[in-house]
Parts: C-alpha cells; sequence; structure tokens
C-alpha cells in the first residue's frame, strides 16, 4: 500500500552507508457521528481551570505520542519528547504526565486513538499529523482547543498564521499547532558546478532546463523524483490553487469534489512528464521497507541525480551521513514555482489534540501540560534537537534556534517557505476526509507519470480528479 509520508521526528543514529528516515501516513479511518458544518465551536465551560484547583493532586493524564527513534539515543525525537516530559513533571506537583510513545504505528496515534475509542482506554492529550482534521473533528470525540484558549485567555497571536488556519474549522481551533515542516529541494552543487549552473533552479521551467544540463554532465537520472503525493497538494497551495472544492473545504461548506485539475497542477504533470519522455529524469517509489522511501536523495548521494526533494525533516538525517557520499555536496533550496507564483508552502507537522472523555481535572490539566509543550523555550528545545520548523514567532527567536540557523542556515529554509506569503484558503491545504484513498491515488498518478514516456498528464489528471470526488463523496454519505 503507498501511504503519506509522515515526517520522521528526528536525526537517528546511522551506520556510515544508510539513510534511514521514519515514513508513515495516514490511515483515513473514521468514527463518524459529527458533521464539521455543525460541530460545536469554543465554548469556555469546557475546560474550567478551576477544575485542577479543586482536585486531589497529582492529577494523573496520559499523553500518547509518535517521535521516533529510541529514548535511549540522545539525538532522537522520542529521547527529546521524554526529556520534556520529565522536566514538567519534576518542575510542578498539580499533575503527573504517563508518557505512552505509539512509533510502532504507521499512522503514529491515530490508529490507537480510534481502537481507545471502541475499548474506552483514550488518552487525555495527544499529537497527530496536521492532514488529519477532518477525520479528528468528524469522530465528535475532541474538545476544541480554543474552548481552552477562551477559558485561559491564551493568546496564540505569535503562532504562524498558516498553522493556525490549518487546525481552524469554521473558525474554531481545534489542534493546537506544535511542530511544522516543509518541502526542500536538496542539490548537489557538484553537479551545479559541473554542469555549467550558476544556482537552483527557482521555477519549474529552469529546473525542466537544468535537468537536461545535469543529463549532459554525465548525471545520468538528470534528476530524481519521488511520488509522494503531497507534491500536487503543496504545489497548489504555492501557486494558490485549491486543491478540494469549496476553497479547500474552508469556507464554511464541507468539501465534495476535486479542485486539483487545475492550471497548477497541469503545469506541474506535464513539466514530470516532458522530464521522463525526454530521460532527463527518473522517478522513485515514496515508499519502501528501510532506506526504499529515500532512494530519490540516494541517487543524489550516488552521482546519478542533480537534485530532489524531501521534507524539511530528512535535513538532519542528510546532514548526519554526508560524509559518506564525497560525490555529493548536499545543499538545499527552497521548492521552485509552478508558473512563477509562488506564495510558500503549507504548514506540515503534528498538532496537540484533546480528546472529550477526560474528566474535568484531566482536561484542565492536559491544557497546563499542552501550554508547557508549546511554550516558546519547550517547543524550540524540540525543533532545534529535531529539525522540525518552529510554529510561532516567540520559539524561532529562541537562542538554541537563532545559534541552530547561524551554524546551518540550511534549517531555516523551511521555516522561511512555511511563512512566506498570506494565510489564506488555499495556502493552508485541504480539509478533507478520505486522505489515503486519495493520497493512494495521488501517488499512483505520480508513479505512472514518473516512469512512463507515453503517459497522457491530462488524462491521467482528470481521471485522479474523478476518482477522488467520489471517494469525498462516499466519505462525505457516512458524516
Amino acid at each position: 500500500m503507498v501511504l503519506r509520508r509522515r515526517i520522521a521526528a528526528t536525526v537517528p543514529a546511522l551506520a556510515a552507508m544508510s539513510l534511514v528516515v521514519a515514513a508513515c501516513g495516514s490511515t483515513g479511518a473514521k468514527t463518524a457521528q459529527a458533521k464539521t458544518d455543525t460541530a460545536g465551536g469554543a465554548n469556555a465551560s469546557q475546560c474550567n481551570l478551576s477544575a485542577l484547583t479543586k482536585a486531589n493532586h497529582p492529577v494523573d493524564i496520559t499523553f500518547w505520542e509518535s517521535a521516533s527513534g529510541s529514548a535511549s539515543d540522545p539525538h532522537s525525537g522520542e529521547h527529546l519528547m521524554l526529556q520534556l516530559v520529565n522536566q514538567f513533571n519534576s518542575s510542578q506537583s498539580q499533575v503527573h504526565v504517563t508518557d505512552v510513545n505509539q512509533q510502532s504505528y504507521f499512522d503514529g496515534t491515530w490508529t490507537p486513538y480510534l481502537n481507545s475509542l471502541r475499548n474506552h482506554t483514550s488518552p487525555n492529550i495527544l499529537f497527530f499529523d496536521d492532514y488529519q482534521v477532518q477525520d479528528a473533528v468528524d469522530s465528535g470525540s475532541f474538545v476544541p482547543v480554543a474552548s481552552c484558549v477562551a477559558a485561559s485567555k491564551y493568546s496564540t497571536s505569535d503562532f504562524l498564521p498558516k498553522s493556525i488556519l490549518q487546525q481552524s474549522v469554521s473558525g474554531t481551533l481545534w489542534g493546537m499547532p506544535y511542530t511544522g515542516s516543509g518541502e526542500l529541494m536538496y542539490y548537489n552543487q557538484q553537479a551545479l558546478t559541473k554542469a555549467g549552473i550558476s544556482g537552483p533552479p527557482t521555477t519549474f521551467a529552469e529546473m525542466v532546463a537544468d535537468a537536461a544540463k545535469f543529463k549532459a554532465a554525465g548525471y545520468s537520472d538528470g534528476i530524481s523524483l519521488n511520488n509522494d503525493p503531497s507534491l500536487l497538494q503543496q504545489f497548489d497551495a504555492i501557486a494558490g490553487q485549491y486543491y478540494v472544492n469549496n476553497q479547500n473545504g474552508r469556507n464554511g461548506k464541507r468539501a465534495t469534489a476535486a479542485a486539483f485539475d487545475n492550471p497548477a497542477s497541469l503545469a506541474f504533470v506535464n513539466d514530470v512528464h516532458q522530464m521522463v519522455a525526454a530521460g532527463t529524469a527518473k522517478g522513485y517509489s515514496a515508499t519502501g521497507a528501510g532506506t526504499a522511501g529515500f532512494d530519490n536523495l540516494l541517487a543524489v548521494g550516488n552521482g546519478l541525480s542533480g537534485l530532489t526533494f524531501s521534507p524539511s525533516g530528512t535535513l538532519g538525517t542528510v546532514e548526519a551521513v554526508a560524509a559518506a557520499y564525497p560525490k555529493a555536496t548536499f545543499k538545499v533550496a527552497p521548492v521552485p514555482s509552478v508558473g512563477g507564483v509562488n506564495l510558500g508552502l503549507p504548514p506540515e507537522g503534528q498538532s496537540l489534540y484533546l480528546p472529550k472523555s477526560s474528566s474535568p481535572a484531566q482536561l484542565a490539566a492536559s491544557w497546563v501540560f499542552l501550554r508547557y509543550l508549546v511554550s516558546a523555550t519547550e517547543m524550540a528545545t524540540f525543533d532545534a534537537g529535531t529539525g522540525f520548523v518552529p510554529v510561532r514567532t516567540s520559539a524561532a527567536n529562541q537562542p538554541v534556534i537563532k545559534s541552530l540557523w547561524a551554524k546551518t542556515p540550511a534549517y531555516k529554509v523551511a521555516y522561511d517557505e512555511v511563512n512566506q506569503g498570506p494565510a489564506n484558503n488555499a495556502t493552508a491545504g485541504p480539509l478533507l476526509g478520505p486522505v489515503t484513498q486519495i493520497d493512494n491515488d495521488v501517488a499512483n498518478m505520480l508513479a505512472q507519470l514518473d516512469t512512463n514516456p507515453a503517459a497522457n498528464p491530462s488524462a491521467l489528471l482528470s481521471q485522479l480528479s474523478s476518482q477522488a470526488t467520489g471517494e469525498m463523496a462516499s466519505y462525505n454519505s457516512s458524516n
């Protein structure tokens, strides 16, 4: 099964000749009751902080997370997460957090959470991938974070606007943005020099021309591509185009049809096909066991390709193993625009959610812990250690982040991409229920484009649009 890539929350300890990154995706499963368009708005009584004051202390809460890596590895996301949890527990006596790591699941905490609803064993706070907002709201099982924001007069003014909008449905903030990421162009400076290219391409038209130059300079792939389905979604956002109708399902109406049969998507698939047909680009799978999902990066490292795309969460891993690939001098740049319009990337990462099955005291305690995790210093600590993008400006201004960016400017590129351009219904990305099914369809289309010189890009995009619209209709009829 083709899975949407979930950004790894770690820089793993690697053998010198391997690139290993956690690759995960969404199940698309749902426990549907509440309609998005009728889901309740913020209600301060749902998050009464006085319940914590009145409770016997400590109030025990359970936190489900899926930071990757080993707790014993000081460079891993899981080690950093446990460090933050332990620091919180030792800093006060009102709340005690039990951390449960769910990284054995490909979609993080979402499948375990659905199982917990059936078994009445739900956690009190959890994080999961940003693109699961629609499923989360449709489950009818969460208190909107907006309730706690209102109850405590908490300010979200310094969170990146796109991140707040991405987690909002009909004006209600459901999850608190926690980590961010963005797609990057990974290129080989040696290849640019050998091919006589002055700098990385800033548009797809430039990239198509550069692919031919790489090929002529002896790089057999030209450039390496992968069939990561998130690429189509991101290039639509960069161009200010909607991925699904009703303004990405964000104009107060649920998305009912695909909208990616648009000029930006068509330009993207035509450019990809043009390179594949000319033999100046080679396609690779975005998934697979071990390093298979990252063969596009390995092609750059092994001197077969001049550039490729991968999430910013891969940057730490590439940096850790780069010395083992003498044929490549890895550098990063923003992804190129399609058609010359660049409104920046939509946010990708994880957000924190509060299940409504908690008691009033547990809900208040979970809100206290959530605020600790997203505080500027703690967020900066986690992001600096993992390579994630800070989703609030106060975290980006912390010394540990400033020091990281000064030492390795590449880590700031994704932050600038996400922070670039307006926060609107196009750049926030879609609210979409059947994520897995549509991701599978997109990935299969990209696989055909990446491998079949005789493919018809326009026909494939039209077929994809029809498939996705049918899957949305099926999902919506059950919600």
